[in-house]
Formats: C-alpha cells, sequence, structure tokens
C-alpha cells in the first residue's frame, strides 16, 4: 500500500478513536462531577437561592463563581489518574508530531509510531469503557498565576471558601 494511501487510513482511524476516548473521558468526569456535586449539597446544605456563589457542570468541568467580593470564576476539572491516552501527540526523533497534523511521510518509522497511538488509544477506550465507576481522580484548577490539585469536591469547596482569607 501506498505510504501516502496508508497514512490516510491511520489518520482517519486515530482521529475516530480519538474522538471515542475524549468522549468516554467526558462521560465519565461530568458523571463524577453530577455525584460529587450532589454530595457537597447535601454536606453544606448548600442553595440554588445562595447569591454568593454560582456553580454550573459543563464538559467535565465545575464552575464555580465566587460572587462574596469582587467575582471570582474557578474552572475544576476532573483528572483521572491513570496512563490514558487522549491526545494525538508523539514524541519521534526528538521531535512532537500530532497525527492530525501529519500531511506526508518523511520516514517510514512513523507509520509504526501512529500504530503505536492507535493501539494506545483502543488500550484507553477498553480501560474506560471497563471502568465506568472511575475512582481515582483530582480536581485540579490553574490560571496564570496558580494552581491547585484537590483530591476531592470536598477540598475544592474549602479552597473556594478560604479564598478571601488568604
Amino acid at each position: 500500500m501506498e505510504n501516502s494511501k496508508k497514512l490516510e487510513e491511520l489518520k482517519k482511524a486515530c482521529l475516530e478513536k480519538k474522538a471515542i476516548a475524549t468522549e468516554l473521558y467526558q462521560k465519565i468526569g461530568n458523571g463524577i462531577l453530577q455525584r460529587d456535586f450532589k454530595l457537597l449539597i447535601e454536606k453544606y446544605n448548600i442553595s440554588e437561592n445562595d447569591k454568593s456563589f454560582e456553580f454550573k457542570i459543563y464538559d467535565d468541568v465545575l464552575e464555580i463563581i465566587d460572587r462574596r467580593e469582587a467575582a471570582f470564576l474557578w474552572g475544576f476539572g476532573v483528572i483521572l489518574d491513570n496512563n490514558l491516552r487522549l491526545g494525538d501527540a508523539f514524541k519521534f526523533n526528538n521531535k512532537i508530531y500530532s497525527v492530525s497534523f501529519i500531511d506526508s511521510i518523511t520516514d517510514p518509522q512513523i507509520i509504526i509510531e501512529i500504530e503505536k497511538v492507535i493501539l494506545e488509544y483502543n488500550d484507553t477506550i477498553a480501560y474506560l469503557t471497563e471502568n465506568p465507576e472511575y475512582t481515582s481522580y483530582i480536581y485540579h484548577y490553574e490560571c496564570d498565576h496558580e494552581e491547585l490539585k484537590c483530591k476531592d469536591i470536598f477540598e475544592v469547596y474549602q479552597n473556594v471558601m478560604n479564598r478571601l482569607d488568604v
């Protein structure tokens, strides 16, 4: 098979696997957020009528708007703890390649590297499919001047509440 045709077939397969893995990851992350947010509401008796805070969940991100003084927006993402393949980048000969942006083959070994990426996606998809009740994760917030990693939603809430105490 001609290299360019093989490349196009592998790119297509890789991007399809990437979409599946990303969708599963987001579905699990969103499920974690929905479940944990219910626990947070129960534990702290949070009311939807509270004007100091606004909580939203979308795409595996918990958005918290803190209006106690100057408004502050928090966006905590759920990061699953495991070696999961989500992006299509790989390192080859000390260069970083993204399958999405490879248009031609300069070295036949790149085909093998793309096949490895596809195999890693297969492993990720299998793992996420077999473990929909994922229990090993962190909440992550990052901006230009701060990075927070929280073990659970209760730690997230405490960090948000303590913002004005710092």
